[in-house]
């Protein structure tokens, strides 16, 4: 990408959106900014010229499993950030102190900074060295084709057809229900008080109290107020309480992430905060059914180069396709991001590129017929530096999209306004949530398969559908998530446990042995054992996976020589891994992780 400084309108477009004018962004000067009114108040991104190193966070992270990637390449991530924002961190400062700036907010995932504050603010970066792109960020209301979900009861079975359709409760009688798997919602929040998910919730602790963050409204409070993003979650995790099991993973733990005001506006800044505080969290799943049909041309690169690194850090991404089969013609008919290529490439895919970290899904009826709405592909990447991959031109047929395809009519899910009661849902933002929870039942069975394993395992069991292959329509077929899982080796049984001693890298620490940590994983409390054999001194620490110290065990007690135990309440964390770190007359040492699980 050429490194040049500008400030663009971006027209923000929502899900259900309908064609506009391709006109989306103009490019202000430092002229025009600087006749803007001083009480005007602007918000942009800030990108910085140093960008994430994709292939050194993959190199650090090779020999990690999957839940231990997160943690590392949030941790690099914000050094990065530290390091290539000091100085414009410095000036930005200066403004909030005379009241021009009102907000500044810290992107790691794709290294800016959301800034909300006057022209003058802008005119004094516009030039920084450290700047590679300065973008003005409008939010916009979109006319729709689809209003609120209406909330009636739905009658029927208790299992609506759509669950059954792609095998999910074959999984459920195998023990397979998405337990101890964190998914992330990115949409316009969660009905979190319908009993059908509230008992399995993420637990925020007192940070987080609501389950999530609302970046919308820039609060703490999730809630949905219109209904898209509480569909979603009872279609992933909804267990049945009240009646109808809408959730393809009944006891996978939902956390909410509000970023649209409602149906119809939104912000794309507020997307990509959410999937930092994803990956900071380490969730194991985004879900999210909700794009752009018409970004701007910066747009596209920050989305792939986020989803690169967000399948770096082990996170599976899922995203419907869209519901602009009518209205938007390939290449431009799927809504981005779901235009990023997917871990892992399909034999079928024969045009040259890298690969990226979207999950993209389409929809189908009661029938196996492709839905009326699911946007097609193919979509293309040429011209879109630096990757400039997935022709289309001269014949070319660019990259197949969507990946894969799940049901997207006729849909029962939760509502947004009642706790107990049930609602239809419809197009590819139902189909969406169907392919997360089967990643969910995947990852139950096997939690540290990766991302482009999952897509791997997704496409090559799907139901093969329209033409042979992985077509533009169907993508790979029909996610069948009972052939997925018997694609997954069983686990070994676990073995008894044994006694783990405390070493100092390769050497065994003298007079102290770790008999166990147990339970693990644990809710909320577990107990450190440890035997000491010969008298001294022993501190131990408990410290998340961002290394910093949440509690302290002991405090350099005089230990004699005999079994101890050490309670650990995690009643106020979060759920997530944590680690202990011992120091024994003055030598430190590192047990094995323990994972707590709300």
């Amino acid at each position: 990408m050429t490194l040049h400084r500008k400030l663009l309108i971006l027209i923000i477009l929502a899900t259900m959106v309908v064609s506009l004018d391709p006109a989306q962004a103009e490019q202000l000067s430092i002229a025009q900014l600087s006749v803007l009114p001083d009480d005007t108040s602007l918000t942009a991104l800030v990108l910085m010229r140093e960008r994430p190193d994709i292939d050194y966070l993959r190199q650090l992270v090779a020999n990690l499993s999957r839940d231990e990637r997160s943690g590392v390449v949030w941790r690099e991530l914000d050094e990065l950030a530290r390091r290539s924002q000091q100085g414009i961190r410095q000036n930005l400062e200066r403004w909030v102190n005379t009241g021009e700036l009102e907000r500044i907010q810290y992107l790691r995932l794709v290294n800016g900074i959301v800034l909300h504050g006057s022209p003058r603010v802008y005119e004094d970066i516009f030039n920084h060295p450290d700047i590679s792109e300065l973008i003005h960020i409008i939010p916009r209301t979109i006319e729709t084709n689809a209003g609120p979900i209406p909330v009636t009861v739905a009658d029927g079975e208790s299992i609506p057809w759509h669950i059954e359709h792609i095998q999910a409760p074959q999984c459920w009688e195998e023990g397979y229900t998405g337990a101890g798997v964190l998914v992330a919602i990115i949409d316009t929040g969660i009905n979190y008080y319908h009993t059908d998910i509230s008992d399995h919730l993420w637990d925020g602790g007192d940070q987080y109290p609501n389950h999530g963050y609302d970046f919308a409204g820039l609060d703490d409070d999730p809630i949905d107020e219109s209904g898209h993003g509480a569909g979603v979650a009872g279609l992933v995790a909804g267990d049945g309480t009240s009646g109808i099991n809408t959730g393809v993973a009944p006891d996978a733990t939902i956390m909410g992430l509000r970023v649209r005001q409602d149906l119809f506006t939104g912000v794309v800044t507020d997307t990509w905060l959410a999937q930092d505080f994803a990956l900071e969290h380490g969730v194991d799943i985004i879900s999210m059914s909700l794009g752009w049909g018409h970004p701007g041309p910066e747009d596209r690169p920050i989305w792939r180069e986020a989803y690169e690194v967000l399948e770096v850090a082990g996170i599976v991404c899922v995203k419907s396709a869209g519901n602009r089969r009518m209205e938007r013609n390939p290449p431009n008919a799927i809504s981005v991001p779901g235009g990023v290529p997917s871990p892992w490439r399909n034999p079928d895919e024969i045009e040259s590129g890298t690969r990226g970290g979207q999950i993209t899904v389409g929809g189908i009826d009661e029938e196996n017929n492709n839905s009326d709405v699911s946007s097609p592909g193919p979509v293309t990447w040429e011209g879109v530096l630096p990757w400039d991959d997935y022709p289309l031109s001269d014949g070319r047929s660019g990259l197949i999209k969507p990946d894969i395809c799940a049901p997207s009519t006729n849909g029962t899910s939760l509502p947004y306004n009642a706790n107990s009661t049930y609602a239809s849902f419809n197009g590819t933002s139902m189909a969406q949530p169907h392919v997360a929870g089967v990643v969910a039942l995947m990852l139950s069975k096997d939690f540290n398969l990766l991302p482009v394993e999952v897509d791997s395992i997704l496409q090559t069991t799907a139901l093969d559908l329209g033409e042979q292959g992985k077509d533009n329509d169907f993508g790979a077929g029909l996610v069948q998530a009972k052939a997925a899982l018997d694609a997954i080796p069983s686990p070994e049984p676990e073995p008894d446990p044994e006694p783990i001693e405390f070493s100092n890298h390769a050497s065994i620490v003298d007079g102290l042995t770790l008999d166990v940590v147990y339970p693990n994983p644990f809710n909320p409390w577990t107990v450190v054992r440890v035997f000491i054999t010969d008298p001294g001194h022993l501190k131990i620490s408990v410290f998340n996976a961002l290394g910093q110290q949440v509690d302290t065990l002991t405090n350099s007690w005089y230990m004699k020589n005999e079994m101890h135990e050490f309670p650990f309440d995690a009643s106020d964390l979060a759920s997530g891994s944590y680690f202990i770190l011992a120091e024994y007359n003055g030598k430190n040492v590192i047990s094995r992780k323990v994972t707590l699980t709300k």
